[in-house]
């Protein structure tokens, strides 16, 4: 009798478990369709199953290389001057122990970056076809007795300056290709507006009667933004709009200041990331993804970083590259925006409150456009 009820318990167990895993199953192909619903309206009808696309990207115009415009003695007298850097001793070494390109930095510098003493620090890719530089200068530290208005602190460097001196040091001094810059479209003039933004410093306290007192925000820094891209065969057409240029990898900020004795190039650093060489792919095996696929692969992938279909989806079309040690191969591909939560722009504290708990942090990840099929050799 006691056996007969266990084996019923356990029937009824089974069958429980069962259940509920079908019903799990449901939830998450109900949560997948959500997914595929919401990327179904923001990927570009363009995108899947469209090999002439898939063409037109593989043929974008390629500018003059990094490797063969970056001049190391120009870029160093432009930012040391006729100081002379330390270099770390590992920037000789540019191969590995197997004797594959090796992908660290090469570091120089001129003072000490402990202590409050001026300080300047260039760093670039050993190989430097990865196309990563970076630089930061830091002046005198001011003495604990010296106090510092914030109004002190203010630039005087307009969008217009900002633009120009940051221009001039990725083109004339570091030798990016001014062809392989996406400016945003519209009049040349408008490019600063668009590009530079300003870092601010608002300070504020309470007065005697403990009311909260603020000041003024003040302009400390100007940020200039540039983006990758390159241009193409034919413009893809989405809507009312053209498409000429596309992004590519590679991406670079500079932060200005105003022209001062000791920097008379306002420039206060820079990053260089990822402007890695590139090179056209003639691999006739690329097909295109179809829509479906690309709709599926994306949703899974969001799928995975949160439980809800994100707030804010924005799916561009554009290049990334297929790395080959010191170079990338051109591939087309999508990148994927998202925010689970669309934050406004500057939000009052009771907005801040609302937010609270809620994770606002974007992601950002690229689904390739094609199928590699090529045949292993036999």
């Amino acid at each position: 009798m006691f056996n007969r009820e266990i084996k019923k318990l356990a029937l009824v167990a089974a069958l429980a478990l069962a259940a509920a895993g079908v019903a799990q199953a449901q939830t998450n192909d109900d949560r997948l369709k959500e997914f595929q619903d919401a990327v179904g309206r923001a990927l570009p009808e363009v995108v899947g199953g469209n090999q002439e696309l898939v063409d037109n990207l593989l043929g974008a115009k390629l500018g003059k290389q990094l490797s063969d415009t970056f001049n190391l003695s120009r870029v160093q007298s432009a930012l040391f001057g006729r100081a002379r850097p330390n270099f770390d001793p590992n920037c000789k070494r540019t191969g590995t122990a197997s004797g594959d390109p090796d992908q660290g930095e090469c570091l120089a510098f001129l003072g000490s970056e402990g202590g409050g003493g001026a300080y300047q620090q260039l760093s670039f890719s050993k190989n430097i076809a990865l196309g990563n530089i970076k630089y930061l200068q830091r002046p005198v530290a001011k003495t604990d007795k010296e106090e510092t208005d914030p109004k002190t602190l203010a630039v005087k460097l307009t969008d217009q300056e900002a633009y120009d001196g940051a221009l001039k040091l990725l083109t004339a001094t570091i030798g990016l290709d001014l062809s392989e810059m996406a400016f945003p479209p519209g009049p040349p003039n408008r490019q600063p507006e668009l590009l530079v933004k300003s870092l601010l410093l608002a300070t504020g306290g309470d007065d005697l009667s403990g009311r909260l007192v603020k000041s003024e925000p003040v302009v400390i820094q100007k940020v200039v933004l540039l983006q990758r891209g390159l241009d193409l065969p034919s413009p893809i057409k989405l809507g009312n709009f053209e498409i000429q240029k596309v992004r590519a990898p590679g991406q670079a900020r500079v932060v200005m200041g105003d022209p001062l004795p000791t920097n008379p190039s306002g420039i206060i650093g820079f990053d260089i990331f990822n402007w890695q060489d590139l090179r056209p792919n003639d691999n006739k095996s690329l097909r295109a993804k179809t829509r479906a696929e690309m709709v599926d692969e994306i949703a899974r992938e969001l799928l995975s970083l949160g439980d809800n279909p994100p707030a804010v989806l924005k799916i561009l079309i554009g290049l990334s590259a297929e790395s080959k040690g010191t170079y990338g191969l051109l591939l087309p591909a999508v990148q994927v925006y998202s925010l689970p939560s669309a934050m406004p722009k500057d939000p009052d504290e009771k907005t801040q409150e609302a937010f609270a708990n809620q994770a606002t942090t974007g992601h950002m990840f690229e689904v390739s456009m094609v199928h590699n099929e090529e045949k292993s050799e036999r």
